[in-house]
């Protein structure tokens, strides 16, 4: 890879740095893939947000953490998103927005995802461009995560809720 001579990184070294990290998150997810009981995550980012790698890492970190990361890559509609979540019996769902951060067919497709899960299904989402989105967020219920760390922690509240209910299931 020829650098230029100034010692400036061109957008080509940004764009092959990013896939070679990528490939190796998702290459991590499998390694750590916990059994069949474990919770379900599926990860994307709707449609028109094409940056995947912040996605690509809370997959990674998910499966790190014994969740079964579904990852299903960037720009997927909500309708989309909505059948891979009950195709696979996911326990939430967890969305990255990157950019852009003024995409005006965004809230709807936000909107679309709530209106197909059940009202208390856990929306994460997280991203340079989320804050954008805050007030879309906030109408739908979701968890906005500011970095890895807060993310994490909310998958550990999520996992607890779900071994509470199915501790008192009938």
């Amino acid at each position: 890879m020829l650098i230029p001579e100034d010692g400036r990184l061109t957008i080509a070294h940004e764009h092959f740095a990013s896939a070679r990290l990528r490939n190796f998150l998702c290459a991590s997810i499998r390694p750590f893939a916990a059994c069949a009981c474990a919770p379900t995550l599926v990860v994307a980012t709707p449609t028109a947000q094409l940056h995947e790698l912040g996605a690509v890492i809370v997959a990674a970190a998910a499966a790190n953490r014994g969740w079964r990361a579904v990852y299903l890559g960037p720009s997927l509609p909500a309708v989309e998103i909505c059948g891979a979540i009950q195709q696979n019996r996911a326990h939430a769902v967890a969305l990255s927005l990157v950019y852009p951060d003024n995409d005006p067919g965004l809230p709807g497709e936000l909107r679309t995802i709530r209106r197909c899960l059940p009202k208390d299904f856990p929306v994460l989402v997280g991203g340079r461009a989320a804050a954008a989105y805050a007030e879309t967020l906030r109408e739908i219920g979701a968890h906005l995560s500011n970095n890895v760390t807060d993310f994490c922690r909310k998958l550990d509240e999520v996992r607890e809720s779900n071994c509470r209910e199915t501790a008192t299931a009938p």
